[in-house]
C-alpha cells in the first residue's frame, strides 16, 4: 500500500471536482474509495485505474447517489426522532414528561398568557436558532480538511450536509410556529373574554411542552447521530 504523490492526489481531485457532488457526506465517501483503491496500485497504473474509477463512479452515478442518500438521511432522522418522542411516554421517562408539564402548567398559574409566552417560547424558539447553529458548525468542523482539500470555500460550490439539515428538518418546522403566537397572547387578553384567554394560554402550555420534547429528542438524536454518521 503505497501513499500517492500530490501530483496524483490533484488528478484525483480534479475528478471528482468534475462530477460537482453538494452533498458533503457523498464526496467524502466518492474521495476516500477513490484514494483506497488507487493506493493498491503502481504508479504506472494509476492512470488507468483513475480512468476505470471514472467509469463507474460517473456525474449521473454520483447525482442519483446523493439523492437517494438525501431521501434516504430524510427518513431515517424522522423515524429516530419520532422513536425518541414516543420514548418520552414510556417508562421511566415518562416521569419527568409529567413534571414537565407539570412545570410549565403552574407557571402558566402565575403569569399572564404574554409572559408566559415570552418566558417559555421565546426562549425556545432561540435555542432552537442556536442548536441549527451548533450542527452547521459541527458538520463544517468535521469536513474542515475536506474542504481545505477542495477548496469548497469558493463561491462555486453550493454544499449541503444532508445529515445535519435532516435534523434540522425534523423540528424546524414546530419550533417556526409559535414565533406566530408571541404578540397574539398580548393583543387577546385585553380584548376577549376571561374563557377565551384560559382557552389561549392552554394552547400556548401545549405549546411550550411539544417544543420542549421536539428539542430533547432532537438533541438526543443528534448525539446518536454523531457516533454513527458523518455529522
Amino acid at each position: 500500500m503505497r501513499k500517492l504523490s500530490e501530483q496524483e492526489l490533484k488528478l484525483v481531485q480534479t475528478a471528482i471536482i468534475a462530477k460537482e457532488i453538494s452533498v458533503m457526506e457523498i464526496l467524502a465517501e466518492v474521495y476516500d474509495h477513490y484514494i483506497s483503491h488507487l493506493e493498491g496500485f503502481s504508479e504506472s497504473e494509476f492512470k488507468n485505474e483513475l480512468a476505470v474509477l471514472d467509469s463507474k463512479w460517473t456525474y449521473l452515478y454520483c447525482r442519483v447517489l446523493q439523492d437517494d442518500f438525501i431521501k434516504n438521511s430524510d427518513k431515517a432522522i424522522l423515524k429516530l426522532h419520532w422513536q425518541l418522542i414516543k420514548g418520552y411516554f414510556t417508562w421511566p421517562k415518562i416521569l419527568s414528561t409529567v413534571i414537565l408539564f407539570g412545570f410549565l402548567y403552574g407557571l402558566s398559574q402565575i403569569l399572564t398568557p404574554a409572559v408566559f409566552a415570552f418566558s417559555t417560547i421565546l426562549p425556545a424558539i432561540i435555542l432552537s436558532h442556536i442548536f441549527n447553529f451548533s450542527l452547521v458548525y459541527s458538520s463544517r468542523k468535521k469536513f474542515k480538511a475536506l474542504r481545505r482539500i477542495f477548496n469548497l470555500d469558493s463561491k462555486k460550490f453550493k454544499l449541503n450536509y444532508a445529515e445535519s439539515n435532516s435534523l434540522i428538518a425534523a423540528f424546524g418546522t414546530l419550533l417556526a410556529l409559535p414565533s406566530i403566537l408571541i404578540n397574539g397572547p398580548k393583543m387577546l387578553e385585553n380584548s376577549t373574554p376571561e374563557g377565551s384567554v384560559n382557552w389561549i394560554l392552554m394552547i400556548l402550555i401545549l405549546i411550550a411542552f411539544l417544543i420542549s420534547l421536539v428539542s430533547f429528542s432532537a438533541y438526543e438524536a443528534w448525539k446518536i447521530k454523531s457516533k454513527t454518521a458523518l455529522l
